[in-house]
């Protein structure tokens, strides 16, 4: 996951998914201009995503290293049991 500011202000997300053939898949773009960027929310934002795909499915969850994605990835890590997340830009399928 990777968030930007688009030239028209709006705080755009996008979810990707790399799988172990070498795809990328756009998952889904989000605008969170609305939302608060806590760590809590964030961490929403990736558990539907591990729900909706299956956490079976996931080799790692990869993300930066913003303060908020810090506390989104100790959520994560404690509510799955995901022990390799790392920071970069990514989300990587199995």
């Amino acid at each position: 996951m990777d968030g930007w500011t688009s030239p028209a202000g709006k705080s755009l997300w996008n979810f990707i998914l790399h799988t172990s053939d070498g795809k990328d898949i756009l998952w889904r773009i989000q605008d969170l201009s609305n939302q608060n960027h806590t760590g809590e929310y964030l961490a929403e934002k990736i558990e539907e995503i591990l729900n909706d795909i299956g956490i079976q499915r996931f080799a790692a969850i990869v993300t930066d290293a913003g303060s908020n994605i810090n506390l989104a990835r100790q959520i994560i890590t404690q509510n799955f049991l995901i022990s390799s997340i790392s920071n970069v830009w990514h989300i990587a399928l199995i």
